[in-house]
């Protein structure tokens, strides 16, 4: 397989953002194969990143129908460390991966669970926003020391 130059820098991509969340073989191939008949049949506008790592999501959660077997429900993907290395908030996340959703003709189960996954966030949100003022008067940042401490204290344990 010949891969264009731009096509081979999205591999590139994809492969570093996979390596980032340690990602398995089957999951790899899955969520490229994805992202480049999603990206041949569809516009994909906006940071090419943010799509593969949507591909990466979905890939991750092992959806039916995307994957050669049901077998494997899921690789625990962090989402926060999605986010973190494919540069998306959750904002974009939520809108990309609803588009995503769309173009893949996922089953209504993924959406359901988008849909609970972004409200959670919502709720969690809202009442972080709420009471913030309070949650930094109770909730002290510990000093550089007693991180330092606590670092130490953690590699003596392993």
């Amino acid at each position: 397989m010949v891969l264009s130059e731009e096509e081979h820098q999205l591999n590139k991509k994809h492969l570093d953002l996979c390596n980032k969340l340690n990602l398995d073989a089957s999951t790899i191939t899955i969520s490229w194969d994805n992202f480049r008949s999603i990206n041949k049949n569809f516009v994909l506008e906006g940071d090419a990143l943010h799509w593969l790592g949507c591909s990466v999501f979905v890939a991750s959660k092992g959806i039916e129908g995307l994957m050669p077997t049901s077998m494997a429900k899921g690789n625990c993907v962090n989402l926060i460390s999605l986010l973190r290395h494919s540069n998306l908030s959750f904002a974009q996340f939520f809108c990309n991966i609803n588009k995503w959703a769309e173009m893949a003709h996922l089953p209504e189960e993924f959406h359901n669970k988008i849909a609970h996954l972004k409200d959670t966030f919502g709720v969690s949100y809202s009442t972080f926003k709420e009471y913030h003022i309070i949650f930094s008067k109770i909730f002290l940042e510990p000093s550089p020391k007693e991180l330092e401490q606590s670092k130490q204290h953690r590699s003596r344990k392993q």
